[in-house]
């Protein structure tokens, strides 16, 4: 329980309301162009990076928050 407790915790701090929304479908190409505040948010917080070319990736922290969200939110 604490553990499920932490990993929302460190989940939602960097985050705003639909942001792992927008990642997850990011992530699973159902939208490669996310509003560009939004992009720039979730860059800032680390969950996204512009590569050379301006183009937008994910990164480790915004894989392991999707993966978080499939496992330890969801099942409260």
């Amino acid at each position: 329980m604490l553990e499920r407790t932490r990993a929302r915790s460190w989940m939602h701090r960097d985050l705003h309301r639909g942001d792992l929304t927008i990642l997850t479908n990011f992530a699973f190409f159902r939208n490669r162009y996310p509003p560009s505040i939004v992009a720039d948010r979730l860059c800032e917080g680390g969950f996204l990076a512009k590569t050379d070319r301006g183009r937008l990736r994910m990164t480790p922290k915004g894989w392991m928050a999707i993966l978080f969200r499939q496992t330890f939110a969801r099942r409260d």
